[in-house]
């Protein structure tokens, strides 16, 4: 870590877009004007993921702490909504923020109080459904992702063999096929020929 970024901390990816929030409420009362904070967020503030490396800029955290709207979607901010890491293919779980120095600013008290930020609505679980129009999916906590690649290959398995058996002909597994028997009548006979047989 360079000499002027001071102060680190360790956030998990669920966490992360609330922990924005109370940041931008925490520097929003420190007496800086909204150009100031503004510029706080760009030159004083970044984040990285701790098992890929990808860096997030301050003004992408910034977007991050916004609601969600058009004006800060891209594919990033996207996936750091939903407690993802921003590289696709990553299954990290935290990030490392970075904060630099800057007149007037006492970061350890501003991060005690973005800690302490809860928010009042909606949860992490109603902004995914929101930002995405998606249903909600179980919180699985840190195998979030793991969890969802794992739901959406079990089910695509699943539609794979009903469709395979349905093709070949095949009766679909779990529905039961009514039954048609065909009964053999035997020797070209008349029931009643057969008893003078005997």
């Amino acid at each position: 870590m360079d000499a002027d970024w001071a102060t680190s901390k360790q956030q998990h990816l669920l966490h992360l877009e609330d922990f924005c929030r109370g940041l931008g409420r925490a520097l929003s009362r420190t007496g800086l004007t909204p150009a100031q904070v503004q510029a706080v967020w760009q030159s004083s503030v970044r984040a990285e993921c701790v098992l890929c490396g990808i860096r997030v800029s301050g003004e992408e955290l910034f977007a991050l702490a916004q609601p969600p709207s058009a004006l800060y979607l891209t594919f990033k901010l996207g996936r750091l909504r939903l407690g993802d890491c921003a590289r696709h293919g990553c299954d990290s779980f935290y990030y490392r923020l970075i904060f630099q120095n800057y007149p007037r600013l006492n970061w350890p008290r501003l991060l005690a109080e973005a800690e302490a930020f809860q928010p009042e609505q909606p949860s992490p679980r109603q902004r995914r459904r929101f930002a995405f129009r998606l249903p909600a999916l179980p919180d699985f906590g840190e195998y979030s992702g793991f969890a969802r690649r794992g739901l959406v290959v079990l089910a695509a398995i699943l539609f794979l063999l009903v469709a395979r058996q349905w093709y070949r002909g095949g009766s679909l597994p779990l529905v039961r096929q009514p039954e048609n028997f065909h009964v053999d009548p035997g020797p070209d006979m008349h029931p009643y020929q057969m008893g003078s047989l005997r």
